[in-house]
């Protein structure tokens, strides 16, 4: 039987949540339209101690979530002895929309919160797309200017190292200039690629800490000469 549940401000209106069956975990696990996941009742052989064989009853129960390391939600999911990890936001679009088609992933629109994954806040969309919510969410580091928390983070890096006052001043000065300024941040990002391109052709073409090593030894047996 739906269930009614109320939300918050943000989303201060009267759902009905409807369950359904989430595709290849038929029987074991469904998704709802408010983006939870719940388990099925189950029926499972076992044995005692004794070794009589007997049948032992697993009620089902809503799933609890964790955010992963991108904090999008996750959830484990078992079954025929198999435990697999999914995201819940996957789960909800595949049970009420379907498979995501070639070239698109998961959109939080309008809500850009993670946690949010009502059926009506989700939808498949391409990669520019989800580039555009960033955006307008201010959630990119596109055009943004460095924080004064963010700035004192890299002072502190830079203190203490081989480089002068006035070459970290220049680094501080440089990453202003990329969160500020797209166009800066692709040409420091092409500057790191001619760099590393360089350094791969001095150690042969191959980057290991052994080639790396080799290459330090000879830049400063150079030196020396």
């Amino acid at each position: 039987m739906p269930t009614q549940l109320t939300l918050t401000a943000a989303h201060s209106q009267l759902l009905v949540e409807e369950w359904r069956d989430i595709p290849k975990f038929e029987g074991f696990y469904q998704a709802s339209t408010l983006g939870r996941i719940r388990s099925l009742d189950r029926v499972l052989e076992s044995f005692s101690r004794k070794g009589n064989k007997y049948r032992r009853l697993f009620p089902g129960t809503v799933l609890a979530c964790a955010p992963n390391n991108w904090g999008h939600m996750h959830v484990m999911l078992s079954c025929h002895g198999k435990a697999i990890g999914r995201l819940v936001h996957r789960l909800v679009l595949e049970t009420f929309v379907g498979p995501c088609p070639p070239g698109m992933e998961c959109r939080h629109f309008p809500d850009d919160d993670k946690r949010n994954n009502r059926l009506d806040n989700l939808q498949w969309g391409t990669p520019k797309e989800n580039a555009q919510d960033k955006i307008i969410h201010g959630t990119t580091g596109k055009g943004k200017s460095v924080s004064k928390e963010m700035r004192e983070r890299i002072s502190k890096k830079l203190t203490g190292s081989k480089h002068s006052a006035e070459s970290r001043a220049k680094m501080s000065a440089a990453h202003q200039r990329r969160a500020n300024d797209p166009e800066v941040s692709r040409m420091l990002s092409e500057a790191q690629l001619k760099r590393w391109a360089k350094i791969r052709e001095e150690c042969g073409g191959v980057l290991t800490r052994a080639t790396l090593k080799k290459r330090k030894e000879l830049q400063l047996a150079a030196k020396q000469e």
